[in-house]
């Protein structure tokens, strides 16, 4: 697997852009996302994909500032476009067992598109975030979640970053090697 680098860091851009990119199922932490982030025009929040019957923050124009894009439905061809457009990827999930126990493919998009992630404090995927530096988790009693995204923002550094994502690569990569090896002593 070919290795990549990041095209561009979170210090080098002027609106920060956060997209959820798959089926969003999650109506509680993406309302706070958006009430954290609908005054500051240097922010945008993007969504790619489709949204659960249970997940109605996106019909609520009251909720929804100037900030907040909808873009619907996409190919898998197109992440590589989705993902060059954004600066960080929005993995908050709610705090039900299931969710806090999840690694969404998003993780895997993080380390391999090389773009930070923002994961759910407490939840696997923020262990692994933080554990590999591929971005920070967020606890959603936190009141200035702004303050926190530009501290990342000014504290960034792309080498620790980079080998923390490709770390997680190799991990991946190793146990799914053991795995297949496994499979070929069993069969």
């Amino acid at each position: 697997m070919k290795i990549r680098v990041a095209e561009k860091v979170p210090t080098d851009i002027n609106k920060i852009k956060i997209g959820f990119v798959g089926y969003v199922r999650y109506d509680a932490p993406n309302r706070w996302l958006i009430k954290q982030l609908r005054n500051h025009s240097d922010t945008e929040i993007h969504y790619y994909g489709g949204f659960s019957r249970y997940c109605n923050f996106h019909k609520e124009k009251n909720l929804i500032g100037n900030n907040v894009f909808f873009h619907g439905p996409y190919n898998n061809d197109d992440k590589s476009e989705i993902y060059n457009d954004i600066d960080f990827i929005n993995a908050l999930y709610s705090q039900d067992y299931s969710s806090r126990i999840a690694l969404p493919n998003r993780i895997y998009d993080a380390a391999y598109y090389k773009k930070p992630i923002i994961a759910s404090k407490g939840s696997f995927c923020g262990k692994i975030v933080s554990k590999y530096d591929m971005g920070f988790e967020v606890d959603f009693n936190e009141p200035d979640f702004y303050s926190h995204l530009i501290s990342y923002i000014n504290n960034f550094n792309l080498i620790r970053f980079e080998r923390g994502c490709n770390k997680f690569i190799e991990k991946i990569m190793e146990q799914q090697n053991s795995a297949l090896n496994l499979i070929d002593k069993f069969i």
